[in-house]
């Protein structure tokens, strides 16, 4: 695939992704749609995941941020890699790695690296800015 069908391919499963929720299936379902049968996710600080342990990471973020949307706000791309700078923004609305529920909206920034194999993703690097999202859900002081 061509760096522009790379990055027209990201915008559609982010589009997707803003119009799931959290039922596993559906989760699933893009994970079946959009990556290869040995997808790694790898995010520093949960280590590597495969595409069922994805799911349900995903399906926890839905569950403790159910209002949920990813935004774009660059995308590159250059050979079979495309990336992202993103914001997701959303609501703490339920329980969140042992985080109780604090009613607080976060918008919380990173950067992904997506490897493609065939047309699907093979490979997802993520990251997430933790350390602002801990602290504009008021668990660790800012600076």
């Amino acid at each position: 695939m061509s760096t522009k069908e790379n990055k027209e391919l990201v915008r559609q499963m982010w589009k997707d992704v803003n119009t799931g929720s959290g039922d596993v299936e559906k989760v699933r379902a893009w994970y079946r749609k959009y990556a290869t049968p040995g997808f790694v996710h790898h995010d520093p600080s949960r280590g590597d995941l495969n595409a069922e342990q994805r799911v349900q990471a995903t399906v926890a973020a839905y569950s403790a941020f159910p209002d949920i949307v990813y935004s774009i706000e660059d995308i590159v791309a250059e050979g079979d890699k495309t990336s992202t700078r993103y914001t997701v923004r959303g609501t703490h609305q339920g329980a969140y790695l042992g985080v109780p529920p604090t009613g607080k909206q976060i918008a919380l920034k990173g950067v992904n690296i997506y490897r493609f194999e065939g047309g699907k993703l093979a490979e997802a690097w993520d990251f997430p800015d933790s350390l602002g999202m801990m602290q504009q859900l008021g668990l660790i002081p800012k600076r």
